[in-house]
């Protein structure tokens, strides 16, 4: 009898012991895994980048890691204040604004177009497509007046004369008479000389001194004021 209660004590005992030995390995096993879930990576300031992780923690717990942001360099106020003292004594050279004067001349010259035609006549005969009005009180002060005539001989034979005739008064103006030869156009200008006041109409009179063609390509009237 007393045989069997002892070896019941010793089951009981037995089995607090183990009872005991697993409360205490559940306990052990519950702070590694507490201590693991908490375990966080708190990045210090430095300049490691952001990119370096500790082998330790795990992608998915690097995610959940706080984003450090880079700061943008800055000159502060004292910085700008210095500058401005170190290039306030260097003259910057302004640049100037060259504005080039073309001199006015006093002196314009003005052109009254008269036309052009052809004669064969050995004296003087009037172009009547060579013409114009003209009066020289539209032109205030004038410094001078001349004729100017391109003319040509197709055939190169004689010599080809031109003048202007006043038609209104009926008179050829003599000191207008300017000539040519050959068969290439030629631009003469007469002497220079004076209209009477008042418009009136001046007309190109031809003559080819041995009877060929004669042929004025432009004649007109060249006017120069003050």
């Amino acid at each position: 009898m007393r045989k069997e209660a002892l070896i019941k004590t010793l089951l009981i005992i037995s089995g607090i012991i183990v009872l005991v030995n697993l409360v205490f390995l559940d306990i052990k096993v519950f702070e590694q895994e507490e201590k693991e879930s908490v375990e966080v990576f708190i990045p210090q300031p430095s300049n490691i980048s952001s990119q370096a992780v500790l082998p330790s923690i795990t992608q998915e717990a690097s995610s959940q890691l706080p984003i450090v942001e880079k700061e943008t360099s800055f000159c502060p106020a004292s910085c700008l204040e210095k500058i401005e003292e170190a290039t306030r004594s260097i003259n910057l050279p302004t640049p100037k604004t060259v504005v080039q004067r073309i001199p006015e001349t006093s002196v314009k010259e003005f052109y009254v177009p008269l036309g052009s035609g052809s004669s064969s006549a050995t004296t003087w005969e009037e172009i009547k497509n060579a013409e114009a009005y003209f009066d020289p009180q539209s032109y205030g002060k004038i410094k001078s007046i001349t004729f100017e005539a391109l003319m040509r001989i197709p055939t190169a034979n004689g010599r080809v004369y031109a003048r202007l005739y006043n038609v209104d008064d009926k008179i050829g103006l003599t000191e207008t008479e300017v000539w040519v030869e050959g068969s290439t156009g030629v631009r003469v200008e007469s002497s220079s000389f004076s209209l009477p006041q008042g418009k009136k109409l001046y007309r190109v009179q031809l003559k080819s001194t041995m009877g060929y063609e004669a042929v004025l390509d432009l004649g007109r009237l060249k006017i120069t004021i003050e």
